[in-house]
Formats: structure tokens, C-alpha cells, sequence
């Protein structure tokens, strides 16, 4: 083992389509450096890897969204970029349902890129992934939330096709990805419980209620493996339409982990720890859009602490805070890394058809009226320019010879907002003190506080020293 410290490098979502080894901007290669200078350096798979092999699955991302698919070169371009290992358990390595998750697998391995959290079978998807340091091995245990997004407000759909399976005796295994499904529960007044439960009664739902509890009936849930036993009332808590609702002094609502899945994901951590130098527990954080971190998001985090992480990350859609938890780090939010979003060249007919275009249309005359809708939502380039500002951060975790954590370094990033849509949305160092950085830094101080954290600026990084 080589004496000194080591450096692991976490990023957010990344997707691109193209070659960014042929960038040459000074600040593009500045964060390349940054990367390769890492003992190793990690990203999210935000997309499959295929060759024309799978067919899509109905809806990409979960939902209505884009079908986030690249070439096999890209494993040969994010190891350029200096990437070694990638969590590839989100919400859209799955857009081209259970063939791509195996496709994807097939380049991944082929390139020689370390990964976790999809697999051919539910035990393969949360086993972790390793990738050798000369500072020592590191493992990487991957999960993506699955739950209703937003503000929750819509129930989100069972994740058939997507959470795999194990074999049996009599059955194959199904590939799929390492979910941890959650639930909201809305919590109203006395007032707004007493109306629901009238209407369930009126209507009849009290009885087909009764009847899913025992077995009977249309059995399935939203999300739920199984709904033996589940919609259980009391005076704390009603169900109805397959929510949780709970009296409370205002209106609001929580998410739940399912704990089946907690605890799976907290196993192989366990046995990442036994079997490794550095562990690190992702978890793709699509649920909803809060100031606050999540509930389900600290129970994943705080809980693979627990088990044994040195680094619990959530990445996905925002930028959380930082807690030093038992001396080790949670970093509550990773935003997107290197994200373009408008590269993508081709979309099935469906997808088009729900944008009210002809199936036949063009996929640059899809993205035209997508954008229109984003103008609306207050997004720029796939991303919510109210959150971002345009930029984002690399996240380094610097490690004694102890290999104990010691330093949290903080690198603003900007996207690139100009140009066309194959520039658009490249990740560059930002400059020191400009808008971007500054907003970064802020943002990551302001969401760091209530953890009490304290973030440090030092000729433009942001720190976090660990006693």
C-alpha cells in the first residue's frame, strides 16, 4: 500500500453522446485534471449503453421523459475524463427496459469501468462494485429511490420491469435495478381526515380496503412488493386511495423508506466493509423537490453510515448539505456533472406522439417542443434553472493515512449555456468569485448549516474540515 492520503471524487448525473476528449477549453481540461488527480473518481450513469441491441420500455425515465441512451465509445471517453467507477442505478438505465440494463452491463464490463446497482438479478444489482487503488480497494454499494416525485401529490407507478428478481428452483432470475422504493404520507387536519373517511365509506372503498388487507381482491400497490397485511388504520393514520394519510397542525407531507429495502442495501455495505479499504453508498435522489433533505434520502444515508460507509452520497436532481455523521460524510445532494440533455438523437414514436407530434417527426423537432415546456417550467438544458443557476460542484473526500475522512473540498462548476445543442450543458471549472461559484457556495453553506457544518471558501473551493 502507498503511504499519504487519498482522494475519491464524486459527481452527479452524466450523459453525453459525443467525444469530449476532443474539447480543448482550458477549463474543461482544469476539471479533467481534477479528476485523474483523483485516486478515483465517480459519476452517475444517468443513461444505457447499447449498440441497437434492446427495444424501449414504454416510458423512459419513469415517466414521459427522454430516452437517455449512448454509444459503446463513451466508456473508452468517461475513463478519459478520468472516471473509474460509475453508480448505474437511477431512473433511466432502465429506459430501454431489462435488455438494456444488460447491454449496458456488457459495455460497462467490456471497457474495464467498475460499476454498481443494476445486475441480472436483484442480489447481483445491490452487490457492490470494486475498482484497486494504490491507496486500497474501493467499494461502491448503488441504489435509486422510487416513489411519487414532486410534491407528491400523484402517486407514482410500480416499478414493473424495472426491480429485479432472483432464481429459484423454478424460475430465472430478472434483471433490473437496485431500487429503494419509498411512499409519501400526507399529513392534513382532523377536519380534511374526517372528509376522506367519508368519502372511502360512501363510496364503497372501505370494504375493497378490507378485502386487499386479507389477500382478496385487486391486491396490487402503487409501489409495494406486496399489500398483504398494509393499508392498516388507526387513530394516528388512514388510507385512502392507496395514500397514508396522518392528522397533523398543518398540511404537508414525508416520505417513508421501504425498510425491506433499507435493510438489503445495509447488508451489502456491511460486507463492503469487511471486504474493502473505502466504501461508498449512492443513492439516485429523484423524490421531491424540498428545500429540506429527505426523509427517505437520510434514512438510506445516515443508515449506511451505520453499516459501515465511509461517504453515503445522494445525487440526482439538487444540491443537499453536508453532515459529518460519526465522523464520517453524507452529502445530502450532488447535482448533475456533465449533462447534455439536447444530444440526444433519436426518440421511439410514443414519446413524440405525448407531445402532440407526428410519430413520424424528427427528434429535433421533438426537442424544439420540449423546450417550449421547459420555458414554462423554468428549466434550461433538461435543468431547473431556478436550483442550478447554471451550475453545479464536484465533491472530493480527502482521506488520512488513517484512511479516516479528514477534508470535504467543494469545486463550483458551470454548464455551458451557450452555443448549440451538442455544446450545451459541458461541465467547466467555474472561475473563482463569478456567479456560478458563488451561487454554488452559497447554496451548499445555507443547506450545510442546520447539519451544523461550516463551509470554509479558500481561493475559490469550498472546505470542510473533519475533527
Amino acid at each position: 500500500m502507498s503511504s499519504g492520503q487519498a482522494i475519491l471524487s464524486l459527481t452527479g448525473n452524466c450523459f453525453f453522446q459525443d467525444r469530449p476528449s476532443a474539447y480543448t477549453d482550458p477549463r474543461f481540461l482544469q476539471l479533467v485534471q481534477l479528476l485523474r488527480g483523483s485516486d478515483c473518481a465517480m459519476t452517475n450513469l444517468e443513461f444505457v449503453i447499447h449498440d441497437g441491441e434492446p427495444f424501449p420500455a414504454y416510458v423512459a425515465g419513469g415517466r414521459a421523459a427522454s430516452y437517455l441512451a449512448a454509444p459503446p465509445h463513451v466508456v473508452a471517453e468517461l475513463k478519459w475524463m478520468g472516471i473509474n467507477l460509475v453508480y448505474a442505478a437511477n431512473n433511466h438505465v432502465h429506459d430501454f427496459a431489462e435488455d438494456g440494463v444488460m447491454t449496458t452491463i456488457k459495455y460497462l464490463k467490456a471497457g474495464g469501468l467498475a460499476y454498481a446497482g443494476i445486475g441480472p438479478s436483484l442480489t447481483t444489482s445491490t452487490a457492490p462494485g470494486y475498482y484497486q487503488t494504490d491507496k486500497g480497494r474501493v467499494a461502491l454499494v448503488s441504489a435509486s429511490d422510487w416513489g411519487p416525485r414532486g410534491m407528491a401529490d400523484i402517486p407514482f407507478q410500480m416499478p414493473t420491469g424495472v426491480m429485479p428478481g432472483d432464481a429459484d428452483a423454478f424460475f430465472k432470475a430478472r434483471p433490473g435495478i437496485n431500487l429503494l422504493r419509498y411512499d409519501a404520507v400526507t399529513t392534513v387536519d382532523k377536519e380534511a381526515i374526517a372528509a376522506l373517511k367519508r368519502i372511502s365509506k360512501e363510496l364503497g372503498w372501505e370494504q375493497s380496503k378490507a378485502g386487499r388487507r386479507a389477500g382478496g381482491g385487486r391486491a396490487e400497490a402503487f409501489v409495494t412488493q406486496s399489500i398483504l397485511g398494509a393499508e392498516q388504520d388507526n387513530a394516528k393514520q388512514f388510507h385512502f386511495m392507496g395514500r397514508k394519510f396522518m392528522p397533523g397542525k398543518s398540511f404537508g407531507f414525508f416520505t417513508e423508506a421501504y425498510e425491506a429495502d433499507l435493510q438489503r442495501n445495509f447488508k451489502w455495505v456491511r460486507e463492503a466493509r469487511r471486504t474493502a479499504d473505502f466504501v461508498v453508498a449512492a443513492l439516485h435522489d429523484q423524490g421531491s423537490r424540498r428545500e429540506s433533505d429527505e426523509e427517505h434520502v437520510r434514512a438510506f444515508c445516515r443508515g449506511s453510515i451505520d453499516a459501515g460507509a465511509d461517504i453515503a452520497v445522494a445525487h440526482g436532481g439538487r444540491l443537499g448539505g453536508i453532515e459529518i455523521y460519526k465522523g464520517k460524510v453524507i452529502l445530502y445532494g450532488c447535482p448533475p456533472f456533465y449533462f447534455q440533455n439536447e444530444s440526444i438523437r433519436h426518440n421511439p414514436p410514443e414519446l413524440k406522439m405525448r407531445y402532440g407530434l407526428d410519430p413520424t417527426s424528427t427528434t429535433a423537432e421533438f426537442l424544439e417542443e420540449r423546450a417550449k415546456g421547459e420555458a414554462v417550467g423554468g428549466s434550461v438544458v433538461g435543468m431547473r434553472r431556478d436550483e442550478f443557476g447554471r451550475g453545479s460542484v464536484l465533491q472530493q473526500v480527502v482521506f488520512d493515512d488513517n484512511r479516516e475522512p479528514k477534508e470535504v473540498r467543494l469545486y463550483p462548476l458551470e454548464f455551458q449555456s451557450t452555443g448549440t445543442r451538442t455544446e450545451r450543458g459541458r461541465a467547466l471549472l467555474a472561475e473563482p468569485g463569478s456567479p456560478a461559484a458563488t451561487t454554488m457556495l452559497e447554496r451548499a453553506a445555507a443547506r450545510s448549516k442546520p447539519y451544523g457544518t461550516e463551509i470554509k471558501v479558500q481561493n475559490g473551493i469550498g472546505i470542510v474540515r473533519i475533527k
